[in-house]
């Protein structure tokens, strides 16, 4: 069975080796890589055999169209593969039990879905350390619905049914071919790193507004990352030191 995935990135220094490590199963980990990264994001990738990167560049600033765009037409490429993740940087999945490798050998159908909860720094856990495992940050936020919902995705797919996805993967486009697919009866479980620790979320999030395109502000793409403020940031870790442990 061969495993690929496909993600997009900037300036990923900090959360690359955690990503890196979870996903050293997989054959292919194909990465965007934004050609204005200025850290050492390529340099931790080119320690990873397994890793494949093709710069590109947003030319009016970072546009989940374009991005969109890119993922799905390199999806359709890869032919040679068993199943494709699609993931940002900050998603790290996982099945409820078993291998991933187990789990997936014995689906049948075309597109599984990933449930990914909210996770942030517990008043009891410890600084983020990228020798230990994405268990390190187990608590948050346990309500899948609302907001929160939109990390319920499907996101793992066999390329062979050419999956559309619409902006972010956090849906499959309607059209022919879709009716043709197989939802999978079993899932992934996830945990969404975006404010696994609150200087993580500062450094990472207010970067990511202050990078967002007129297109992405005209349409409402990546709301969440708009007009933010490191305030705002460090008040929502705040409110979630006591969330209960999720996995």
């Amino acid at each position: 069975m061969r495993i690929g995935i496909i993600t997009a990135w900037y300036n990923e220094e900090i959360l690359a080796p955690y990503f890196l490590k979870h996903y050293d199963y997989v054959d292919e980990i194909h990465i965007f890589l934004d050609s204005d990264t200025n850290d050492s994001t390529q340099g931790i990738c080119k320690e990873y055999p397994n890793v494949k990167i093709t710069p590109f560049k947003f030319e009016a600033g970072f546009d989940d169209a374009i991005k969109q765009e890119n993922i799905n037409a390199v999806v359709k490429t890869k032919t040679d593969f068993d199943w494709i993740f699609s993931l940002d940087v900050d998603e790290f999945i996982f099945p409820k039990a078993g291998s991933p490798k187990e789990v997936l050998e014995r689906q049948t159908g075309d597109v599984m879905f990933a449930r990914m909860w909210q996770v942030y720094r517990h008043k009891s856990d410890i600084d983020l350390d990228p020798d230990l495992p994405i268990s390190q940050r187990c608590h948050g936020d346990s309500n899948l619905n609302g907001f929160n919902s939109r990390w319920i995705k499907p996101i793992i797919v066999r390329p062979r049914v050419e999956v559309v996805w619409n902006k972010g993967c956090h849906s499959i486009k309607c059209h022919s071919i879709f009716n043709k697919m197989e939802i999978c009866e079993e899932s992934f479980l996830g945990a969404h790193w975006a404010n696994a620790d609150p200087e993580l979320a500062v450094s990472r999030r207010l970067v990511s507004c202050q990078r967002q395109s007129e297109n992405n502000l005209t349409h409402r793409y990546q709301l969440h990352n708009h007009n933010l403020t490191e305030e705002a940031i460090r008040e929502q870790c705040k409110a979630h030191e006591d969330d209960p442990q999720l996995f």
